[in-house]
């Protein structure tokens, strides 16, 4: 009786063994390069990983109440457009940019909000074609890092932004933290090619000191500055 448990034992090992759960793939990192000249009515960004080119946006638009950016796939197909909306306060403060998708079709897809907050520099709800939210974005108070996460728990990351800006170029990175990421794919690239193209203004630019604060500036919009010294200062 001994002998047939350890028998049984052991094929069922072998069978595990033999036949082990597949590990889950990540999806491949992407990579987003801006190329913006200066002062110019349009700006180009492109997607790729690793492995290929993916898909490009045009943003046209240059200090005008709206713009756009035309997504399209690795083919040069159009597959999708985002619009920020005219006569917002998103005009003067990219944070609070509010930016509609349709796709080729002018079928609304989604759309994401920006909000101020006072710790995180700044939040982004997404919401789907049904306008149900389906995930929020932050953007790190002290550097430039943006986190994607569950709106039911924040504790549940999608997806992180890295960056770099040097001026008319620059890159961003995207890692997909989880593979369940409820956020259309096209409105993701919107949001990164929008991220790209402001990423400078989402920068922190001063230093507070006890009731003191220090503004640096590089040359970007001073209201973004001012209103994050409020902030600050309405913070402590």
């Amino acid at each position: 009786m001994k002998f047939l448990s350890i028998l049984i034992s052991s094929l069922l090992l072998t069978k595990a063994f033999a036949n082990p759960t597949p590990p889950v793939e990540r999806i491949a990192p992407i990579q987003v390069i801006k190329n913006s000249p200066f002062l110019s009515y349009s700006a180009e960004f492109f997607f790729q990983n690793d492995y290929a080119s993916l898909a490009k946006i045009i943003r046209t638009g240059f200090m005008c109440p709206r713009y756009f950016y035309d997504l399209y796939d690795k083919d040069g197909g159009f597959s999708a457009r985002g619009i920020t909306r005219a006569l917002s306060v998103g005009l003067l403060f990219p944070r609070v940019t509010d930016i509609d998708i349709y796709d080729n079709q002018d079928k609304f897809i989604g759309m994401f909000l920006g909000k101020i907050l006072k710790r995180s520099r700044a939040k982004f709800n997404f919401y789907d074609e049904k306008e149900n939210p389906n995930a929020i974005a932050y953007i790190n108070g002290e550097s430039t890092d943006i986190i994607i996460v569950s709106p039911d728990n924040p504790a549940k990351i999608f997806a992180k932004f890295t960056g770099q800006s040097f001026g008319e170029v620059g890159s961003l990175n995207i890692d997909f933290i989880s593979n369940d990421c409820p956020i259309d794919d096209r409105i993701m690239k919107v949001f990164a090619a929008f991220v790209a193209d402001f990423y400078e203004t989402f920068m922190p630019y001063y230093k507070q000191n006890n009731e003191n604060f220090e503004v640096v500036t590089t040359g970007v919009n001073l209201g973004v500055v001012l209103l994050d010294a409020y902030l600050k200062s309405k913070d402590s």
